[in-house]
């Protein structure tokens, strides 16, 4: 009889220390397009390796864009069409989708005075995976919206999100990190892709101006969460609220001032992407010291 009772206050014991359903962070802070948009500082170009590596040693993480070459390799570029070329030569290039890997390697991009190369998203993903940022985070933007010469429509088809899916997928298996990257784009095709093919990967709805409508066709369709403009009328710390009850993280973005952080603080969402705004600033080293960093 004893063993049997010691046997239920064990079963008990056992349910009672059932971890909770853990909580969403709030208050990340991440770079816009690795440390911001265009040029950093006179120093980096926005989608480069400095400035994703300038990122992830002042914040949490970073968010950069990304597009798919003809030969399915994956590189970070914002614009629907190439430009900013150091070389006019350069120019036979109009967009990612139809240009080779060799075509992108031998580009080189100047704004204001500062040049790099283009990089290809692996490159980003090993730096990601060393130990010194073992707890950073990466939230890639899937571009789909190209120039008319690259694609007529200009609205990627299903031919070039399906390579692109399953190469993101490959990549994120091969560097182990289903857990720090989150993918966020418009286009609900893409992101049913990502969840076919890998369902531990963070996916996130883009919104720009019906948030309350991106956040019920992300309950819908099973997503992560939503990556709103921050400049959406219809955003309210209500419906953020309302978002994470549900586990749904919310990204805002761009937070180019100091008021725009301010507003986002408010908001408490899982993310604020910092486009304008010194990475070493008071008002940066503020919020990390209050979450106790």
């Amino acid at each position: 009889m004893k063993y049997r009772y010691f046997f239920l206050f064990l079963s008990f014991s056992l349910i009672a220390c059932q971890p909770s359903e853990e909580k969403l962070p709030t208050q990340l802070l991440f770079g816009h397009r690795g440390a911001g948009p265009d040029v950093y500082q006179n120093e980096f170009l926005e989608n480069t390796l400095p400035a994703v590596k300038h990122a992830l040693q002042f914040l949490d993480g970073c968010e950069i864009d990304i597009q798919l070459a003809a030969d399915s390799t994956i590189w970070l570029y914002h614009d629907d069409k190439l430009g900013h070329f150091c070389n006019t030569a350069d120019s036979n290039s109009f967009c990612i989708p139809k240009s080779s890997v060799s075509e992108l390697e031998a580009i080189k991009q100047c704004r204001e005075g500062v040049s790099d190369q283009l990089y290809r998203l692996e490159t980003i993903f090993k730096e990601l995976a060393k130990n010194e940022f073992s707890n950073k985070w990466l939230s890639l933007d899937v571009k789909g919206y190209f120039d008319e010469r690259c694609f007529p429509d200009r609205n990627a088809p299903s031919s070039y999100f399906d390579p692109l899916a399953q190469q993101l997928v490959k990549l994120i298996r091969q560097y182990d990190l289903a857990d720090r990257v989150i993918v966020e784009t418009g286009y609900s095709y893409f992101l049913d892709q990502i969840k076919t093919h890998h369902p531990s990967v963070g996916c996130h709805l883009i919104n720009y101006d019906d948030f309350p409508s991106a956040l019920n066709r992300a309950i819908e369709k099973g997503y992560d969460g939503v990556s709103s403009s921050i400049m959406d009328s219809t955003l309210t710390k209500q419906l953020i609220e309302e978002a994470q009850a549900k586990q749904l993280a919310v990204q805002l973005w761009p937070i180019k001032n100091e008021e725009l952080l301010k507003k986002a603080i408010k908001l408490n969402p899982f993310s604020m992407q910092i486009s304008g705004l010194d990475l070493t600033s008071s008002s940066i080293r503020d919020i990390k010291r209050e979450r106790g960093d």
